[in-house]
């Protein structure tokens, strides 16, 4: 059984493998993967939760005839705000963590960090436009009436003169 394997940095080829012998009946340490299943029925999931994983791989103390290929983990009916810890992990008799006096956390499923803003009504859009325009045709209106003056403009002290061509709302705001 290979106890430990050494790869190439660059090329990720192994250079280096460390094999355990294994005698029946010797307690072994071993990390053994963590795998998920049923994501598809998990109502937490799909209502936008994430799937936290505090532990890929946790290390059993095990009889080298019981070594379990993974920790399987069902997330069918799992809601958010659910954690996942060893103790509710059922193992085989004889397996047992090598972490002994907690009870860690493999993984969580925790509420998503995002979440989506309701949409705006069109009303709300339409009410908003209305304003805008009601707005638009009050500046024009002062504006207009700001030309016709026979006086002088005083703006800060300054004097304004205001002679447009016609009264189109982008050139007289450009002559002011």
């Amino acid at each position: 059984m290979p106890r430990e394997i050494t790869y190439n940095v660059i090329s990720d080829e192994p250079t280096h493998i460390d094999f355990l012998r294994v005698v029946p009946g010797v307690k072994i340490r071993i990390e053994v993967p963590v795998v998920f299943i049923n994501h598809e029925t998990s109502p937490g999931l799909k209502r936008g939760g994430v799937l936290n994983i505090v532990r890929r791989e946790v290390e059993l103390k095990c009889p080298s005839e019981k070594i379990p290929s993974a920790i399987t983990i069902d997330l069918d009916g799992v809601d958010i705000g659910e954690s996942f810890k060893i103790s509710s992990v059922k193992l085989e008799e004889g397996v047992t963590p090598t972490i002994i006096g907690r009870d860690f956390v493999i993984a969580t499923l925790a509420a998503p960090t995002v979440m989506k803003e309701p949409e705006k009504p069109a009303e709300a859009e339409e009410e908003q436009q209305q304003k805008m325009e009601k707005k638009r045709h009050q500046q024009l209106r002062v504006i207009k009436k700001m030309v016709k003056r026979k006086k002088p403009l005083k703006k800060n002290n300054q004097l304004i003169i205001v002679k447009p061509p016609r009264y189109d709302l982008k050139k007289i705001c450009f002559y002011l």
